[in-house]
C-alpha cells in the first residue's frame, strides 16, 4: 500500500487519483480539521503576542527617552 504524506507535516493527504467526494466527513478528518484550525489560531496568537511585545518595547524606549 502506498501512503501519501503532506510535506507540511499535516499527515496523510488524498492521492490525486481519488477524484470522488465523501458523503460525510469521517472522525479522523474532523479531528484533522480541528488540528489545522487550532494551528491557525496559534499562529495568529503568536503574531498578536509579538506585536504586543513590540508595542511594550516601543513604549519603554519612549519613556526612557523622556527620562531627565
Amino acid at each position: 500500500m502506498t501512503y501519501h504524506l503532506s510535506t507540511m507535516g499535516y499527515g496523510f493527504i488524498k492521492p490525486a487519483s481519488w477524484t470522488g467526494a465523501r458523503q460525510a466527513q469521517g472522525q479522523l478528518q474532523a479531528v484533522h480539521s480541528e488540528l489545522l484550525q487550532a494551528r491557525a489560531r496559534l499562529g495568529r496568537a503568536i503574531i498578536e503576542y509579538d506585536n504586543h511585545l513590540k508595542l511594550i518595547c516601543d513604549r519603554v524606549e519612549l519613556l526612557e527617552a523622556r527620562r531627565p
